[in-house]
Formats: structure tokens, sequence, C-alpha cells
């Protein structure tokens, strides 16, 4: 049976179960890991973060240069006016995907086959001061694996 593909305008997370470290909330228990699939899948957690790179906004962006350059662009401006930080920055009409598939880790050419999360992307911002997106979700529903299809 041929490979199921990933549908068009879709983009794949990895998600790791995070331990202590530091700079986390004082209410992490260090014996046990933060769940991040757990809190998508129960609508705790609203958005996904990943550090602004290029390999993100190609991921992401219809134009993953001319996105960099407006960043670069805003930041440059701000420093020169001595405003200090700039703010967060909207870049939801520049995305070309608009779903998201949430993973517990996966082994490589099963992907398609093992359950994951599936969201709405229904926005992307840029945050100046951890230099990082956060893509906005909505509407995580899990997808269980269907041993008929198999890949």
């Amino acid at each position: 049976m041929p490979k199921r593909k990933l549908p068009e305008g879709t983009v794949v997370f990895r998600l790791e179960n995070v331990y202590e470290k530091a700079g986390f909330p004082s209410y992490f228990n260090s014996r046990e890991p933060l769940n991040l699939y757990g809190q998508l899948k129960n609508g705790i957690k609203p958005s996904e973060w990943r550090n602004c790179t290029l390999y993100w906004l190609s991921r992401l962006c219809k134009d993953a240069n001319e996105a960099q350059k407006e960043i670069k662009s805003l930041t440059k401006n701000h420093k020169q006016r001595r405003f200090g930080q700039p703010p967060p920055m909207d870049l939801t009409d520049k995305l070309k995907v608009h779903k998201a598939w949430f993973f517990e880790g996966y082994l490589p050419g099963a992907l398609i086959s093992l359950p994951h999360l599936e969201a709405e992307i229904i926005g992307l911002w840029y945050h100046p001061e951890k230099k990082a997106l956060e893509i906005k979700i909505a509407n995580a529903v899990e997808v269980k694996r269907d041993e008929s299809r198999r890949v």
C-alpha cells in the first residue's frame, strides 16, 4: 500500500515532554514532565512556540525571506529610534499553512500513521523579546492510528 501524504497546507511539530529547567515556573514538578501533547489536547495550551529561524519561517510562511526582512526592519527601526524592544509583530497574513499536526516523537517513515493532534493554525506572531514565533492554534482534535492504513 502506498504511503499517505501529509495534506497540503499542513506543518508538523514534534513535541517533547519537558523536564524542569532554569526559568520554568515554580509550580513545575521536577519528577514529572510537562506534557505538551496533553495540554494541547485539552485546550490548556493555545499556541506552540518555535525559535524565529529561517527554517521555521520557510515552513510556516509563503515567503520566508520577506518575513525575515520585515522582522529585521522592525527591530532595526526600533533600535535606531531608541524605542527599546519592538512590540510583537503579527505575521498571520504571511501564513502558507493552516493546519498543524502535533506528535509526541515519531519514527521516520511512519509519521502519517501515528496518533497525533490536528489543529487549525489561526495566527502567527513574532515576539522580539524572545526572538521566537508563536503559532496560535484552535480546535485541536486527536487522530488515532488507523491500522488499516499503515505506512
